[in-house]
């Protein structure tokens, strides 16, 4: 049985994974918009 703290840090750990996919999908579409 996990503690709670490990479910949070699952759910927080996968969230950032999926910001960091979207943010390196924005970057990439604004840096070639800028140039």
């Amino acid at each position: 049985m996990r503690s709670t703290l490990d479910l949070v840090i699952l759910l927080v750990d996968s969230n950032y994974e999926k910001l960091d996919l979207y943010e390196i999908k924005t970057a990439k579409c604004c840096s070639f918009s800028s140039k």
